[in-house]
């Protein structure tokens, strides 16, 4: 009881000062041994992380271009097939499609094979979906295939002249393919 007899609010948080340094010292201590090894862990394991990444990033870019890669004129890939591939990816949805083909002569050695696209069951879709489908064509064709033509028609009946419709529609999409004239 002696020890406590001459305690006074100096003394107290000098004590107390002491105790809680040595507690953060201790608690400062084995963050930095945590770190110590995070580092070590660190400059062991990513060198081979980094090249385990390299290895996959070139092959996921091989396999891509390959999946990009459409050669209509030697017959890799259907232009049909091409077309229902894009109607089918998860940000457009069209759903089942129909497409017609129609061949015309566009000058000398020349062909426009043109394809018209419609929903098989005339189901009616937003436009931002109907204009992601026209732009992935163009994007993923690079090129050999153009969007040509559109009618779009709202699938509101009996719409007034002042009326907003709501933003669905269905459509009919002309898909035009130049290629060379088969002898």
């Amino acid at each position: 009881m002696k020890l406590f007899s001459h305690l006074n609010f100096a003394r107290m948080i000098v004590g107390l000062s002491l105790v809680g340094s040595c507690v953060l010292g201790y608690t400062g201590w084995q963050w930095r041994q945590k770190r110590m090894e995070a580092e070590a862990a660190l400059e062991r394991d990513v060198p081979l992380r980094a090249q385990q990444l390299q290895v996959t990033s070139r092959r996921l870019t091989r396999e891509l271009r390959e999946l990009n890669r459409f050669d209509f004129e030697n017959g890799v890939m259907q232009p049909e097939s091409f077309i229902r591939s894009i109607a089918a990816q998860p940000q457009i949805a069209l759903g089942q499609i129909d497409i017609s083909r129609r061949e015309t002569p566009a000058g000398k050695g020349v062909q426009d094979v043109e394809y018209t696209v419609q929903s098989q069951i005339k189901r009616a879709e937003p436009r931002t979906k109907i204009a992601n489908f026209m732009y992935r064509i163009e994007e993923q064709s690079r090129g050999l295939m153009r969007v040509t033509g559109i009618l779009l028609k709202p699938a509101q009946k009996k719409l007034e002249p002042e009326d907003v419709p709501v933003d669905n529609w269905t459509y009919d999409i002309k898909i035009t393919m130049r290629r060379k004239e088969e002898a």
